[in-house]
């Protein structure tokens, strides 16, 4: 008998414990974590673009048949990490910071442009998603903003297996 109990009182913890919970059911969480920024690198021919075109390159997206690019504070490059040994401002390496993240998953823009001082364009994907407070548990990053998908001119880009310290995706020009 005390067997039946146990297993009927496991039986309904199990079916409370599973109940589906609606976005004004989850608990906010407390504080926000900010989404990853995106690091990459845009190699031409196995090598990094010139400084001149990485300082002055600018990062827009298009709304409405409107350009609006980036502020610098949004879209920069990396600066050089000592305490790592990492020459990121030497290697090329441009961030986007979160602003990209939040108008990706909440504005539903996907697309970004990449311009260079000579007017040239290249296209990057980013697809990060907005989570509700119940989802932050499963996704990778364990934030509410994973990023699911990055391309540069319709490929999939990957990343650098060389620095661990940080996400780096490595862009190839052709």
């Amino acid at each position: 008998m005390l067997n039946r109990i146990k297993l009927f009182g496991l039986v309904v913890f199990v079916l409370v414990s599973c109940k589906k919970y609606s976005d004004s059911d989850c608990p906010s969480p407390p504080y926000f974590i900010p989404p990853e920024s995106l690091f990459f690198q845009v190699r031409q021919n196995s090598k990094k673009l010139d400084n001149y075109s990485l300082d002055w390159s600018r990062l827009f997206y298009i709304k409405n048949s409107q350009r609006f690019y980036l502020e610098k504070r949004d879209f920069k490059r990396a600066v050089n990490d000592l305490s790592s040994n990492y020459m990121a401002y030497d290697s090329g390496v441009l961030v986007a910071g979160w602003s990209v993240a939040l108008l990706s998953a909440d504005d539903n823009i996907k697309i970004f442009y990449l311009e260079y001082p000579n007017g040239n364009i290249d296209t990057i994907g980013i697809d990060y998603r907005h989570y509700n407070n119940c989802e932050i548990d499963t996704s990778r990053c364990k934030c509410i903003y994973p990023r699911f998908d990055i391309k540069f001119n319709g490929n999939t880009a990957y990343t650098n297996k060389i620095v661990t310290d940080q996400q780096i995706y490595i862009f190839n020009k052709n």
